[in-house]
């Protein structure tokens, strides 16, 4: 075991300077959700060249692929790669760095690993930050058979075990009557869909005040006119609503819907909502595996903070970890940055901060997986952890 383990270590810093290049170039070229071309296209040429049989544009999504060697002999493992950007802001989550970690310790482990020894996976995940590419991939069987599933994200803490919120995202459009803005009278058949609009924001912002711990309702206009004396006969809103499980978000969904249906009432207009994404559900940490994982850290001189995260957003590997024992730990390096979603982030992500933090995330992962092959108890009581809970 120790022998491989430093076999694992000897070849990731030999795949350093690529894995580096590949950050650094999807960091480079931003791209955001579903158009996500060039880091396909770099993620799986690496991969191809390391051995691996890629699949593009699995699960109906132009720009998801999944890569796999090896044999279902053994445990099988899947790596997630995200690589999508944040519009204005790029790598603000440092999917660069999650991508390039992810093929690393995939193409690490299949280096030492004979092939007759487990599977080993690329799942490449697109729009995680909009419309959630890893649900449509698990809907279409992507995730089938997988014994786990881990990725790491670039933090400003380490945490192992983390959760997230449920989320729901509704499309909210008001019709009344279009008009002449200054001329609008008593005569009218329907009310101002704007006015009405504005009056549902006014009331959320009270509302939402109430709302229960860990709960949020945050909205834009997409629609609201086009020139001022033109009263628009449609306008349209988009809201996340977050909560900290299934049920809470059920309720807060429907008195959201109850609001704007006495705003449509009061204003004399109509209101239609739809939902304009998938729901994300609360991510489960697989304890036993959030275990190994901690363990590996602490091989390499590592701290690991015990206790549970709670990330304030939501994430559709949430939607996964309901189905296969996942982690997704938090890692950071000295020197992080304030906050994520930010141009500092962004900037530190595709910088040396980046760069140490990548390395590290490649050999966690690495070495968390060669456990999970090696040691195939291991992965008997992630399943069993899975199905009791």
């Amino acid at each position: 075991m120790e022998a491989q383990q430093k076999a694992v270590l000897t070849v990731i810093d030999r795949l350093r300077p690529m894995l580096l290049d590949i950050s650094h170039d999807i960091h480079q070229n931003p791209e955001q959700g579903n158009a996500e071309y060039y880091a396909l296209g770099r993620l799986a040429s690496f991969l191809k060249q390391a051995g691996f049989r890629v699949c593009k544009g699995v699960a109906g999504l132009p720009t998801a692929f999944v890569a796999c060697a090896g044999d279902k002999e053994g445990p099988a493992l899947g790596f997630v790669a995200e690589y999508d950007a944040l519009p204005g802001i790029g790598h603000g989550c440092g999917h660069n760095l999650i991508a390039a970690a992810g093929v690393g310790a995939t193409v690490a482990l299949r280096r030492v690993l004979p092939a007759d020894k487990g599977k080993i996976c690329v799942l490449g995940t697109p729009a995680e930050e909009t419309s959630g590419g890893k649900i449509a991939m698990l809907r279409s069987g992507c995730f089938d058979g997988l014994d786990a599933v881990m990725m790491f994200h670039p933090g400003v803490d380490d945490a192992v075990c983390c959760t997230s919120l449920a989320l729901d995202a509704l499309e909210v459009s008001f019709y009344g009557e279009e008009g002449h803005s200054a001329l609008s009278g008593s005569g009218e058949k329907k009310g101002d869909a704007l006015e009405a609009l504005l009056c549902f924001f006014e009331r959320i912002r009270k509302w939402k005040s109430g709302l229960p711990l860990f709960s949020s309702v945050q909205g834009v206009i997409v629609e609201g006119g086009l020139v001022p004396n033109i009263r628009p006969a449609v306008v349209t809103a988009r809201f996340y609503l977050r909560s900290i499980n299934e049920d809470t978000l059920d309720k807060i969904n429907g008195e959201f819907r109850k609001q704007a249906g006495e705003i449509a009432l009061a204003t004399n207009t109509s209101v239609a909502i739809d939902t304009f994404e998938e729901r994300y559900l609360p991510f489960r940490t697989n304890e036993t595996l959030a275990g190994v994982f901690a363990q590996s850290l602490q091989l390499l001189g590592m701290s690991c903070p015990a206790g549970l995260c709670m990330s304030m957003g939501a994430m559709d590997l949430g939607n996964v970890s309901q189905v296969v024992p996942s982690i997704h730990p938090f890692l950071t390096h000295k020197g992080a940055p304030a906050t994520m979603h930010s141009a500092e982030f962004a900037q530190a992500a595709g910088g040396e901060w980046g760069d140490q933090l990548l390395i590290k995330a490649v050999k966690v992962l690495a070495l968390t997986g060669l456990r999970l092959v090696t040691e195939k108890h291991i992965c008997e009581m992630i399943r069993s952890e899975h199905d009791r809970k």
